[in-house]
């Protein structure tokens, strides 16, 4: 099992996201790091926003969080764990054994997220 500490550059976040091919997760927070003239390295075969919508009402109605820590097992790059800070859970930790999409999830955590940890 390994931290992640490190915190890689937006180019190298850019080059991983368009290069990896191991990331499921949804493309809600990311956006700033996708350029829309590459190709992915994979081919996204749902419908993120409705996967978005079924995330919020399982957060709102079924399962509430509000200062509990929340485990997220296989993370991929954070996307469930960052949607689950609306609902104000005293920690959230991303777990994956995949270091790559830890990175990308560590940068997203830094520069879009760093106010809510």
């Amino acid at each position: 099992m390994k931290f992640i500490t490190d915190i890689i550059s937006k180019e190298e976040a850019k080059h991983l996201i368009h290069n990896h091919p191991n990331i499921f997760s949804l493309p809600l927070y990311h956006n700033s790091i996708i350029d829309p003239h590459v190709p992915l390295n994979r081919i996204w075969g749902r419908k993120y926003n409705d996967t978005f919508v079924f995330l919020h009402s399982i957060f709102r109605d079924c399962l509430p969080i509000e200062g509990k820590i929340v485990y997220d097992f296989t993370c991929n790059i954070g996307t469930s764990s960052f949607l689950s800070l609306s609902y104000k859970p005293s920690v959230v930790y991303g777990i994956d054994i995949d270091g790559v999409c830890l990175l990308i999830a560590r940068y997203i955590k830094e520069y879009m997220f760093s106010s809510s940890f």
